[in-house]
């Protein structure tokens, strides 16, 4: 999952300096990535896709006869999974974790052990 994630960090890096800025000490940013994984029939884990900026829509557009604009239906799911990540995004970025989810997330990077994958970095 490291070397995925590793793809995706000159980009963020990159966002951040143009949109947030430059300086990182102390930053509350964070950014949230969506991972398409599928599971086989032998319960192994493949990972699909990484989306950098996930969808967080919770509405199903469905056509109607008749009707030009589609009709948005709310996805209970959707809501429910989506209102979890958001929150807990947040309640762990403002260090107002209620230790519910303590030891489930961990820094992935950087990662000392991962230098050989940063080749951008090297001269």
């Amino acid at each position: 999952m490291k070397k995925a994630i590793i793809t995706l960090e000159p980009y963020l890096k990159h966002y951040y300096a143009v949109n947030i800025g430059r300086n990182t000490e102390d930053s509350k940013a964070f950014h949230i990535l969506g991972l398409d994984i599928l599971i086989d029939r032998k319960n192994k884990a493949w990972l699909m896709e990484i989306n950098s900026n996930p969808s967080l829509n919770i509405f199903l557009e469905k056509d109607v006869e008749g009707v030009i604009k589609p009709e948005k239906q709310l996805q209970e799911i959707d809501k429910y999974i989506k209102e979890r990540v958001m929150t807990e995004a947040i309640r762990l970025v403002c260090d107002q974790g209620d230790g519910e989810f303590e030891g489930c997330f961990e820094q992935l990077l950087p990662d000392a052990n991962m230098a050989d994958f940063y080749v951008w970095n090297k001269g």
